[in-house]
């Protein structure tokens, strides 16, 4: 909402940051109430678990909501979330579900406060909590579930953009046991790929073709592909353009990423901390033997 007289909006003036004489209005929020019936747990590219509210499908802003993250443990904690719930929802920017209360008038007296498992729902493995965190983590770099997330982030549109590589085909190819890391997807034939449900002839053949087909993908998808903690689209075009061919981004100190303009501290620290580890290494040795290397700028 503004001043329309152009004299007193003179006489107002302006601040460093905005003008005295227009301020923005925000509606609020539409707010619905529906039934949390579980809370179940996604494990990220990095091991990161999120805890996940399933809901009772209920009509917001227009959109039919059935699911909305919950964060973390210290979240659910905060808000004293629990199955069986009445929760408040909304959508936050107009976009995001998001669960921002609990009408406890409606709680069952018989309900518990949710208890954070201690192992992975997707390997087993024991949860840690690194100083500083908030969020519980699977610490095993094979945990499939981390895989899949792996193999979805670098097949999708902003990496290196495997066409006809969804996540029903990722979850059968790990499931099989014929891809345990991203350099695998350029080992598979054609009779790995028949072995698939529902896969054909002609289907092999365009999957094979559309992943030969990134073996010199852009620099900045592949290295975003990598799924590097901190290196977004933005990140990674700064280091494309910096360096113009990986193998100089991959051996570049933490010093020298510190110095780049427009990455950020703890960014140029996760670079320098992912191409260090032993890992890492392997995974660009077995790419170089296998023919995938991303064109340079």
């Amino acid at each position: 909402m503004k001043l329309d007289s152009v004299a007193d909006q003179r006489a107002l003036g302006a601040t460093e940051r905005a003008p005295r004489w227009a301020i923005a209005f925000k509606f609020a929020p539409e707010r619905v109430t529906t039934r949390l019936k579980s809370i179940t747990l996604q494990v990220g590219r990095s091991g990161v678990i999120t805890p996940v509210a399933e809901l009772e499908p209920v009509r917001l802003d227009g959109a039919l909501i059935s699911r909305a993250t919950l964060h973390n443990s210290a979240e659910i904690a905060r808000r004293d979330i629990r199955v069986g719930d009445e929760v408040f929802l909304e959508r936050m920017g107009e976009v995001i579900p998001a669960i921002v209360g609990v009408d406890l008038k409606k709680r069952n007296s018989a309900s518990t406060p949710f208890v954070f498992p201690a192992k992975c729902p997707g390997c087993g493995a024991p949860l840690i909590r690194r100083d500083g965190e908030v969020a519980w983590r699977c610490d095993n770099h094979d945990c499939p579930a981390q895989l899949r997330r792996r193999l979805q982030h670098f097949a999708s549109p902003s990496a290196v953009a495997i066409k006809g590589l969804g996540e029903s085909t990722i979850a059968a190819l790990v499931d099989r046991g014929l891809v345990h890391e991203l350099p695998d997807l350029y080992r598979l034939r054609r009779e790995d790929l028949l072995t698939l449900p529902r896969a054909t002839p002609k289907s092999a053949d365009a999957l094979l073709a559309a992943i030969a087909a990134t073996k010199h993908a852009e620099l900045s998808r592949f290295v975003y592909g990598l799924g590097i903690h901190g290196v977004g689209v933005s990140a990674s075009r700064t280091l494309a353009y910096r360096f113009s061919n990986f193998n100089a981004i991959a051996t570049s100190s933490e010093a020298e990423l510190q110095a780049i303009s427009g990455l950020g501290g703890e960014s140029a620290k996760a670079i320098a901390a992912f191409f260090a580890e032993t890992s890492a290494r392997k995974l660009i040795a077995d790419f170089k033997v296998l023919g995938v290397m991303p064109a340079s700028l």
